[in-house]
Formats: C-alpha cells, structure tokens, sequence
C-alpha cells in the first residue's frame, strides 16, 4: 500500500485500497522531547504506534516516521492537533456504530419487563418501573450548536486548509502513479481465461432509489397500457358523492388516449427545465401531469390499498432477480402527518408480500412541516416528531401491539431525511420542539439533530432487547450552506449526494479520514445541479473516500431498461 523508498519504487498491487496510516500518524505525533542522545542529531527517528480505534470504520496499524526535529514547523502540528479534535467530535455523536444488521441480531428478549416512554425536548426516551432511563444520555441540542460553532471555527483555520489540501492531492497523486505502473496488470488480470465475469456479472448495490421513481419510464407506460387494456373495470377512486369510479372511465374524464400513449406524453423523464428548479423536479412524479395518476399509481395509501405501485414494485424486483447480481434499498416515506402512517404501511407491505431478497427498504422522511402545519395535521414540530417514533416505541416494547408493523420494522435498514437543501435555513437555535409551532420550516440542522436523536435513542433500546436497529443516511451537500455537510459528518452513518465536499478541502479530507460512506449519483445532479463534467464522484474516488455510484430516481433519469 506504499510507496517504497529504498532501492527501485515499487508499488504493491492493493495500492489501490488507500490506507489512513499516514494520516493517523500525523493526527497523533508530537515533538520528541530533546534527550543527550540526540540533541546535535540532524534527523531522528519516531517511533509512533497506534491503539486507538474509532467506530471500527478504520483499523490504525503501525506506523514508523523518520524526519526533521530541529525548528519543527508549527502549522502542520497544528493543523493536525485541530483535525483529531474534529474526527473526536464525530467519535462523541456516533461513538460505536449505532445500528446493528438484523443477521446479527439474538432473538427477542424477555417481554414482560414494562416500560414508560416520555417525551423530552423532542427526544422520546424508555423508563422502567424503577423510573430509570432505559437508553442513554442524548448530548442536548445546546450542545450540538456550541460543537457546531467550534467544529466551523476549526474549519476555517488556515493551517487546516492547507494541510488538508496537501494531504488530498497527496492521495491522488499517489492513485494516479498506481495507475500508470498497473495499467497493463489491470488489463492482464481482467482477460484471465476461466473468469467469465465481466461488469454485468459484478454484485452491483445501490443505496439510493426513491421507490416512487424506481421504475423506468417505459416500464410505467407498458403498466399503464396494460391495465387500461385488460383491467379497465378495476374500481380506483371515490367521487366526492361516493360514486365509484372504474379506470377506464379516469381516462375517458382525462381524454386520454392510452393506446397512443408515448413516453414523452408521459412527462416524467428530466430535461433542461430542471435545473436549480427543485419545485418543477416534483412535478415529474405526476405522470402527465395528473396528481390523481400519481395518487393511483404511486401511493401505498390510497382508494386501492396500494395495489398498482406493489405490482409495478414486483416487475422492478422481477428485473433485478432476473439479473441476479443488482440489489437495492429502495425508500418508502413517512411523512409524520399522523401516527397511523406505520400501521397503514406495515400493512400494505404485508398484504401486497413485499419483502424481496434483492432489495432492502429505507424509510425517508421529507422535511414538509411548513405543508403539515398549514393543513393542521400537526401543531408543532414535536407532533411530528411522535408521529414519527411514537409508533416504533409501542412495537419496539411490546410487538404483540401491532404484529404486523413489527414484522416491517425488521425489513427496512435505516432512515433518510429528504427535501430541496437550496432552500434558505433559518438560524439554528435551540428553541424546543414543543415551543415550534409557526409555519416557517425548521433549518437542515434542526431536523437532522432531532432525527439523529431519536433514532439513536429507539437503537440502543431495541439493541439491549434484540431487535433490529437502524442507521441514518440523509440527503447531505447536493446543494445549499456548506454547513449541511458538518452536520452530517457530526450525525450521519453516511451521506447521498455530498458533491458540495468539491468546494471544501478540509471537510472532504475529513469524510476521507473518517470514511463516512457518500451515494453519489452523477446523472441526478447533472439534471438538477452540476454538469456531469464537472461532478466530483471520479475525483473523490481517486483520492479514497468511501463513495458509491447511485441511480436516485430512475423514472426520471434512466434512458434505458439496464
């Protein structure tokens, strides 16, 4: 993995796996205190060995640093005394990994202890009989912003941004010296006879789809055309009256011609329009247009139970287990309108048999307060708050409740938070959630903190009895303050998008060192943000962070059925 000095450089052929020894070498070394045996010494050698260990995500190994001890400079120890502080800020939110894959869960435990949950500060927490606290301390939000406050101060210290911009073409330089000695290995190893492997029979994950976008748009129109031609008696709506009404007599109202139908009569595939226009982004979940079509065919709550989005989610899952090497975590959203969205997702997910071994559900929580609010589901933002987590809290004491959302809860991974990141925050404050009742939405880090804190509680809840937990992977620096991105280095397990890193050296070597996980999806962004020239992902991957390529919304992106 390193360059060797002595003699001809060679390099070892997993080069290509960067190591964070060097980084954490420099992180932990200090001056040598001058002794007789080398004071007069031109060079002297320190001998570093490294037992620390934080969150698992990186092994330290030994590591040997020979240099200069005479007039050492004090911006490098400086940078680097400023850099660990910062990755054990990240160490004290997350700490250990605060969720555990469901493989790796006992079975549940005993379930005749009782438990009380209370709701303090926006943050629901597990009592027992005794009146003791069944899950940890959660830092308080007065805190989180004085932590905010001195990780953006250390941020924008001049001897961080150099280092930082150093130590990251230091690692591409390094990348690209590997691939001009391997280039010709690469291609030997690649035409081995007896592999037949190739790209299309590689194990292809990807951690970012919103299933409401998870077909093609040609899939969706054959599914239209379908049920028009052969299902058109299917009863889908109720008229204000209490009529029924049939689909074909939906299309004979919309004077829609089925049969002629094109995908680009459709409407839902992205263009120029798009970009920096997140409102008319939207608008592409409406196939032509139509809101009661998005209701009909995109909804798991609607006059129908949900059944045209399960059979048009079963043709995608049919797809992916013909291909049998491309798996998914396809999201599902709760919005926090009441505390009846678990309940009535639990049993679509059961009724419609929605479990796929290729796939794996995420549960994303748009940030629509300001919409809740003026339509009066919600007072306040700790309403939504309970509606969100007080459900999980019933289930997780007793299952027995609702025997159905128990069963969900061990079939989704973890939790996003979406919404448009352009949008201007209002000052982070520490007003209580309880106290929130205006209309205007709270800032990014308003919601990302409240999110993280609940999750993180219910986890270590749920882990102490057995049961599955759940990481949090927001939608973090597509767009928007720089500051996005701070709070998901504090709080996040990973991150998807993340190209607003490109304009931050320090912030990029810190998700590098950390290796927080980042989805990166290239054709999304080049739709809506960044031209696809221009995006990040080739550069973040050369430099070692720990990205991914993502597809984000296939109905509106994809060009093909791959």
């Amino acid at each position: 993995k390193w360059l060797e000095a002595s003699g001809d450089c060679t390099i070892r052929q997993d080069f290509r796996q960067h190591t964070f020894s060097a980084e954490w070498a420099l992180l932990h070394a200090s001056p040598p205190s001058p002794t007789p045996s080398n004071v007069g010494s031109k060079l002297t050698q320190q001998y570093i060995q490294f037992h620390r260990d934080i969150e698992h995500y990186v092994r330290f190994v030994r590591f040997d640093i020979n240099g200069p001890v005479e007039n050492p400079k004090s911006g490098p120890r400086n940078a680097a005394s400023l850099i660990k502080k910062l990755i054990d800020l990240r160490y004290k939110y997350m700490g250990l990994p605060s969720h555990v894959p469901p493989e790796l869960c006992a079975p549940e435990g005993d379930l005749s202890t009782q438990f009380m949950v209370e709701m303090d500060a926006g943050i629901i927490r597990a009592y027992d009989k005794n009146n003791r606290p069944a899950s940890p301390r959660i830092i308080p939000l007065s805190e989180f912003i004085a932590d905010m406050k001195d990780f953006q101060t250390s941020l924008d210290n001049v001897d961080v941004k150099t280092l930082a911009h150093w130590r990251l073409r230091m690692l591409e330089s390094k990348f690209d010296l590997f691939t001009t000695i391997s280039s010709d290995n690469d291609e030997d190893e690649q035409l081995q006879p007896g592999e037949h492997r190739d790209f299309y029979q590689t194990h292809k994950v990807d951690t970012h789809i919103h299933m409401a976008a998870g077909m093609t748009a040609k899939s969706l129109l054959e599914f239209i055309q379908d049920k028009a031609k052969n299902h058109d008696h299917d009863l889908v709506s109720r008229t204000a009256d209490g009529k029924a009404v049939t689909l074909g007599e939906l299309f004979e109202v919309m004077q829609v011609d089925v049969d002629g139908l094109t995908v680009d009569e459709l409407d839902v595939q992205a263009s120029s329009t798009l970009f920096e226009r997140f409102d008319y982004f939207n608008n592409k979940y409406r196939p032509m247009g139509n809101g009661e079509l998005r209701e009909l065919l995109l909804k798991t709550d609607n006059y129908m139970g949900g059944r045209y989005f399960a059979e048009l989610i079963k043709q995608v899952f049919a797809d992916m287990e013909r291909d049998a090497f491309t798996f998914a975590e396809n999201r599902l959203s709760i919005y926090g309108k009441s505390r009846q969205e678990w309940s009535k997702l639990a049993n679509w997910f059961d009724v419609h048999g929605m479990y796929h071994p290729h796939n794996r559900w995420m549960i994303q929580i748009p940030r629509t307060y300001t919409y809740l609010v003026n339509t009066k589901a919600i007072s306040s933002f700790e309403d939504l708050l309970g509606n969100i987590f007080g459900p999980l809290w019933e289930v997780s004491i007793d299952p027995s409740k609702d025997p159905k959302l128990d069963y969900f809860l061990k079939h989704f991974s973890g939790f996003d938070c979406v919404d448009n990141e352009a949008t201007l925050d209002p000052a982070l404050t520490d007003v209580a959630p309880k106290d929130w009742t205006g209309p205007q939405n709270p800032s990014y880090h308003y919601w990302l903190y409240h999110l993280w804190a609940n999750i993180r509680s219910i986890n270590a809840f749920r882990a102490s009895r057995g049961q599955t937990t759940w990481s949090f992977r927001p939608h973090c620096g597509e767009a928007g303050a720089m500051s996005h991105l701070v709070s998901g280095f504090l709080l996040a397990d990973g991150i998807n998008h993340g190209i607003n890193l490109r304009h931050n050296p320090p912030l990029q070597y810190l998700y590098y060192l950390a290796q927080v996980p980042i989805a990166c999806s290239p054709l999304s962004n080049n739709s809506l943000f960044l031209d696809i020239n221009a995006n990040p992902f080739p550069l973040f991957f050369r430099r070692g962070l720990n990205v991914s390529l993502s597809t984000d919304d296939p109905l509106q992106f994809h060009h093909t059925q791959e």
